[in-house]
Formats: structure tokens, C-alpha cells, sequence
């Protein structure tokens, strides 16, 4: 299976040494992708796997065998999970929406693999090797029914801003935070406001997928200005669908996704097609020692 690496340097003065993070957005429970993910990590070494949100593809759904793909992963790499909104509700289709639900089982079994941190509160917190500390900002079923709002993503923020968890992280350990829908960090083309949204001064790294690059081609993104063809909840032109963005020395990489259509999303017969049009996408990302703050896309 052809899957697509999008490999970033970024350089900063926080690291002593070289720290590579694998990068998988959406998975799904796609199991046509999982050996082909697997060799994609074989094949890139990395330091750490982030699992960035909808891992699951529905919260209530049997995951044996993707506990078990976890596993694989874990042996390679530490691996560290984030939640999306495919695993706090269960799904009816393309229109309509299930009912909040917590899978404990798949909570449970993955947190008894070993090399694997699940980070499934609100904001959580866990400081790694290699000066790296990992945290998860795991917004509520709530927020992504009311279409994302953008009020109530500002006020969470703020509150965690000052949340002891996010006090007591050390200003000098490069931060990573896991947050799967990059639609409250963006607005107009940019991130929050840094001086209105200080945790913005404490996290150096925003880790997003959820736009499923808004099935816009390659070919075509020049031409659309980081905009999509459909977003989540039907969103048409979906604003902020791919790319990535940084303002001073925080950045946020959104990634495209692995699978791009999901079995629940009421297409499922379309989708599995689609699917085998539209690549799998991974972001491989180099964290190198460097005097000056700097994101470069490399391929």
C-alpha cells in the first residue's frame, strides 16, 4: 500500500538532540491500513508515535484487533494517544449523530500496553525523554455537536491557561500538545492570539487532523488557499482543511489523514472506493537543536 510521508525539520533551542515524531491522524480502525502504517514506522525509526484523535472509528465499536495494532506499534516506538470526536460518540451516518459514549474497555486495554500513554482527560500531561513533553487537549462530544463553536473553544483555553497541569510544565522542555481538531486554534488564516491566549507561550508544537485535508487533490490546493471541498459536520469550503501554520515560535501541523472516508459516515460503499483514490497521509517530524525557532516542510 502506497502511504504518503510529509516530513518536517523543525529547529528550535529547546532540544539537545535530534527527537522524531510519527504522526497518524484518523486512522479509523481502517485495518487495510494497519500493515502498511506499521512498515511506515518500521521504515521512519521514529522516537514516538502520536496517535492524533478518531483512532476509533465510533466509540461503542469492537476494537481487538486495533488494541492489538497499538501493540505493534508500541513495540517500535512509544506510542502516545490523543481523542478525537470518533471516540466520545457513537455514529447514525452522514447527518445525524448517536449518543456521548466513553469505550472503557479500549481505554483499559490500551492502557496496559506497555510503551503506550493514553491521554483521555480534558488536558493531560506527560513528560517524556529527550526533553519532549507530550499533552492532549481533548475537547467534549458537546463541542464538536455545536459545529465546533469558536466562543466556547476560547473559553476552555483560557481556563486551561490557568489549570495547575499546564503551571506546573517546565518553560524549558519543548512542548507537543495533541489536539485533533485544529478548528478553534485557526482563525482567518492564523493561530489564536498570543497575547490574548498565553498557553500559547507554553506549547511549541500543535498536533492536528480531523479536516481529512477537506478531499481536496494535490494538484488543486494551490489554487483554494487551504480551503476544502467538505469539512466535518458537512461543512461546505471547509476553511483551514490542510497545511500547516506558525506565529512566532509555536506552529501547528495539520495532517490529511489516513483514511479519508470513515465506515460511519453513511457512505461506506462510496467511501471504501474513494479511499483507494485518495492516499493515506503521515507526517514525520524532525525536532532538531537550532539558536532561532524554525518550521520547514521538507517533502
Amino acid at each position: 500500500m502506497r502511504i504518503r510521508v510529509n516530513s518536517f525539520r523543525l529547529r528550535s533551542p529547546k532540544v539537545a538532540e535530534a527527537v522524531k515524531l510519527l504522526v497518524f491522524s484518523d486512522v479509523h480502525d481502517n485495518e487495510a491500513v494497519f500493515d502498511g502504517l506499521l512498515e511506515t514506522a518500521r521504515r521512519e525509526a521514529p522516537d514516538y508515535i502520536c496517535l492524533v484523535g478518531d483512532t476509533l472509528d465510533e466509540a461503542d465499536c469492537e476494537t481487538a484487533s486495533l488494541v492489538e495494532w497499538i501493540g505493534k506499534l508500541a513495540r517500535l516506538a512509544p506510542v502516545v494517544i490523543g481523542l478525537g470526536n470518533h471516540e466520545i460518540f457513537t455514529c447514525d451516518g452522514l447527518f445525524t449523530r448517536g449518543e456521548p459514549f466513553e469505550n472503557r474497555d479500549f481505554y483499559e486495554a490500551v492502557e496496559k500496553i506497555e510503551n503506550c500513554v493514553l491521554l483521555k482527560d480534558e488536558f493531560a500531561v506527560w513528560e517524556a525523554d529527550k526533553g519532549v513533553v507530550f499533552s492532549a487537549l481533548n475537547m467534549p462530544d458537546s463541542w464538536y455537536q455545536a459545529r465546533e463553536d469558536r466562543a466556547e473553544f476560547r473559553r476552555t483555553v483560557k481556563r486551561l491557561a490557568a489549570d495547575e497541569a499546564m503551571k506546573g510544565i517546565s518553560a524549558g522542555r519543548f512542548q507537543v500538545m495533541l489536539s485533533h481538531s485544529p478548528n478553534g486554534w485557526l482563525h482567518r488564516g492564523k493561530l489564536l492570539e498570543r497575547q490574548e491566549f498565553r498557553i500559547l507561550d507554553k506549547v511549541d508544537l500543535i498536533l492536528c487532523g480531523h479536516n481529512h485535508g477537506g478531499l481536496v487533490p494535490l494538484a488543486m490546493r494551490p489554487f483554494l488557499k487551504n480551503h476544502g471541498f467538505v469539512g466535518p459536520n458537512v461543512k461546505i469550503f471547509q476553511p483551514h482543511a490542510y497545511g500547516y501554520w506558525t506565529d512566532g515560535q509555536t506552529s501547528l501541523i495539520l495532517s490529511d489523514g489516513v483514511t479519508k472516508f470513515a465506515e460511519t459516515s453513511g457512505l461506506a460503499k462510496v467511501g471504501r472506493a474513494l479511499n483507494r483514490l485518495y492516499v493515506p497521509d503521515v507526517e514525520s517530524i524532525t525536532i532538531v537543536p537550532g539558536e532561532q525557532y524554525e518550521l520547514v516542510q521538507e517533502r
